[in-house]
């Protein structure tokens, strides 16, 4: 910056002597003429210059700090997904849990976290908040009453559970009022559950990465985090995400072995999930881990 500076001292300095000089002629030459603007020139060129490096600089720590909030976020909703797989309202689901599954859909310690070779991964769980059954159940009845709030939407898929047992069932109707939610199931449920008992959605939610129908400036494509739910509706959630790598860590002796998807025999065994995301924002790209314990 003292030499930057120096030298501009120099260009005015000389720039000084032209036009002091100036004054002590009936006019200037043509070649005193040609050597000012010259002068002028480089020193608005030299100016130029320092403006667009700094609007450079400036551009290049804001899109470092958008990749890192991007990045922040999207582990953010990783680690959730991966933390709620499972829940149900108590203590996470364990192989001693009996669970009744509807025809469609069913919840279990193999199936509440899953991966595929196209390192998506699916979580299942009961959905917050949920609802509390209100009166003593009635196993032959197809008529539920719950509190009043959470609504529950009509033909949703539902799962009950007293944490002594589980059922996920399929409402086909929903009478509401300002006091307590009539549930009308399709069929009567297999066990009979205890007042207070949880009633919420269950959640069947896919994360993935897929390119979306944008481009960035430079004509790049953008690629984003998405979720995929029990309905197959899809929701972009995290702009910026590229890639996706999943590795899931299972117990092996005494060690803990990260495997990929396709290495998985049995998803009840998972104890953890690595992951790394690949976050781009033209023109950095960076990689951010990320672990959650299942244990």
């Amino acid at each position: 910056m003292y030499q930057q500076s120096d030298w501009i001292s120099r260009l005015y300095s000389r720039r000084n002597i032209f036009i002091k000089h100036n004054k002590n002629q009936t006019g200037m030459t043509l070649i005193e003429v040609l050597l000012a603007i010259t002068l002028e020139l480089l020193l608005i060129a030299f100016l130029f210059e320092t403006y667009l490096a700094h609007q450079y600089n400036f551009q290049l720590q804001f899109n470092l700090q958008r990749l890192q909030t991007q990045a922040q976020l999207a582990m953010d909703v990783l680690q959730t997904a991966i933390t709620q797989a499972g829940y149900i309202g108590c203590p996470l689901l364990t192989e001693h849990l009996p669970i009744a599954a509807s025809p469609s859909y069913q919840l279990s310690v193999a199936n509440q976290l899953t991966g595929s070779i196209a390192n998506e991964i699916t979580v299942r769980y009961l959905e917050q908040p949920y609802a509390r059954l209100l009166t003593q159940d009635n196993p032959q009845s197809t008529e539920k009453i719950v509190s009043a709030k959470p609504v529950l939407p009509a033909r949703a898929i539902l799962l009950i559970t007293d944490c002594q047992r589980a059922e996920v069932f399929q409402q086909s109707k929903v009478i509401a009022s300002k006091q307590q939610q009539k549930i009308i199931l399709d069929r009567p449920l297999h066990y009979t559950f205890q007042s207070y008992a949880a009633v919420g959605r269950l959640a069947i939610n896919k994360y993935f990465v897929a390119k979306t129908q944008r481009n960035y400036a430079d004509g790049s494509p953008i690629y984003a985090l998405f979720v995929e739910d029990i309905q197959l509706r899809k929701t972009e959630l995290i702009e910026g995400v590229q890639a996706m790598r999943l590795y899931y860590s299972v117990q092996q002796g005494e060690q803990l072995i990260d495997l990929p998807a396709q290495q998985i025999t049995d998803w009840s065994k998972v104890r953890g999930v690595a992951f790394e995301l690949d976050i781009y924002y033209p023109p950095i790209r960076k990689t951010w881990y990320g672990y959650v314990s299942r244990t």
